[in-house]
């Protein structure tokens, strides 16, 4: 019989959210690509940019309740990286899966 995960385990916390921010279904898919366009539309809009930061600087402090803080910026950076292969199918969800799983194992979740 299969063991259903802990859901106070903060490692399974940590990638239910992880994978909420990849884009694995239409609704993701949809956050994802506005999400890029964003990004592109803030390389050259400084006021967008600013929104762009704040997000990167809230993402940061949300991985840093179970990383050092280089750990979390590269999760994240990792985890960003992956929503364009995602999107245009350069990766699959279940490359993307082994991905995410070798960053955590690399970052080591804090106690």
């Amino acid at each position: 019989m299969a063991r259903t995960p802990d859901p106070t385990d903060r490692a399974v916390g940590l990638r239910v959210i992880i994978d909420e921010m990849l884009p694995f279904d239409d609704d993701r898919r949809l956050t994802s690509a506005a999400t890029t366009a964003l990004l592109a539309y803030s390389a050259t809009e400084p006021p967008a940019a600013e929104i762009m930061r704040a997000a990167y600087a809230g993402a940061y402090t949300f991985f840093e309740r179970a990383f050092d803080r280089e750990a979390a910026i590269g999760l994240y950076a990792v985890v960003s990286g992956l929503q364009g292969p995602l999107l245009l199918g350069a990766v699959t969800p279940a490359q993307a899966q082994v991905i995410v799983d070798a960053a955590l194992a690399s970052a080591k979740l804090g106690t």
